[in-house]
């Protein structure tokens, strides 16, 4: 449904996408994950057709956005990061004109009307000017002028902003029930949406795909570093120059869980996996007279998963 093949796009001088490609098929859910700057949204606005690549090709819908954009976005709904809205409207009225734009006649924009207000939690706003509504509720507002032409292929650029958590789990299970109709792809920075929402990840930085997988195969692919948790008692800078300067060690943080009780802080490194990496280590924090209460390997999460291939994928550039 979706196929990105070399997408580049330069804003003047600046590198903003960097031969992306991809292939997202039908039904399926897919989140762009990556920091500010990553790509996504100049990826998403290249799929509606809101500006070409500068080299490169998109395919929506099995139409190419080059050659015949019209076509493409007339089977897509967006959802844009900044969602256009009529203010003096109401809802109701701003979702008629929305019908009627995208080409909906008749019964039909009356009988989609009323099915995306209920689908968008919106009956108790309906009648209410847009201008008036929470930052949330504008947010669905815009969610439903997306879907009111039922599209086969739904882009949602950070469709949660400004969302409660409440709201932010019901317009998860919305996206779950637009999904048996459309195929998805949306983007965000937050973690937990993307791995609740989605059922596969590309993770972006700098214009390139660094990873794509299952939040599982992402784990997967990390499965050759450890994540070390160290709790210990002395210089705590010490330490942690200590550690961080082990060959092997990627990265390493002191953690916020001092205990007041014997005066011990915590430490988090991420390492290659190698006990010869740990070893080394207890031995240079004894001799630097720094006392270990515990050490242990724990399951890395998503986000330092995202982290740690971030990290990796920009090293690799330099």
């Amino acid at each position: 449904m979706i196929k990105a093949e070399e997408l580049t796009k330069y804003y003047g001088q600046k590198c903003a996408l960097d031969h992306v490609s991809f292939e997202i098929k039908k039904g399926e859910v897919v989140g762009l994950l990556g920091p500010n700057a990553a790509g996504k949204t100049t990826t998403m606005r290249i799929l509606t057709g809101y500006f070409p690549p500068t080299s490169g090709k998109a395919t929506v819908a099995g139409f190419d956005m080059s050659s015949d954009p019209l076509s493409a976005r007339k089977k897509t709904g967006y959802l844009p990061e900044s969602v256009p809205l009529y203010m003096d409207m109401t809802v109701e009225e701003f979702l008629f004109f929305a019908a009627e734009a995208k080409g909906l006649k008749g019964g039909t924009i009356k009988e989609r009307v009323k099915k995306v207000i209920e689908e968008c939690n919106l009956p108790e706003y309906a009648s209410k000017q847009i201008k008036t509504l929470s930052k949330g509720y504008k947010q669905r507002t815009g969610l439903a002028q997306a879907i009111i032409a039922s599209p086969e292929v739904l882009i949602l650029d950070e469709p949660t902003v400004g969302m409660d958590p409440n709201q932010v789990i019901e317009i998860r299970d919305i996206i779950r029930r637009l999904s048996e109709n459309s195929t998805i792809i949306l983007s965000s920075h937050i973690l937990e949406e993307i791995a609740k929402t989605c059922s596969r990840i590309i993770i972006m930085n700098r214009g390139k795909i660094l990873a794509t997988g299952t939040p599982e195969k992402l784990s997967e692919q990390m499965e050759k570093s450890d994540k070390i948790y160290f709790e210990l008692k002395g210089d705590k800078d010490k330490a942690a120059g200590i550690i961080s300067s082990e060959k092997g060690i990627s990265s390493c943080r002191i953690t916020e869980d001092e205990k007041a009780d014997n005066g011990s802080f915590g430490i988090e490194a991420i390492s290659e996996k190698s006990p010869e990496i740990r070893s080394r280590i207890i031995k240079a924090l004894a001799e630097a007279d720094i006392d270990i209460y515990q050490m242990k390997l724990e399951k890395m999460n998503l986000e330092q998963i995202f982290t740690e291939i971030v990290k990796k994928g920009g090293t690799e550039k330099k």
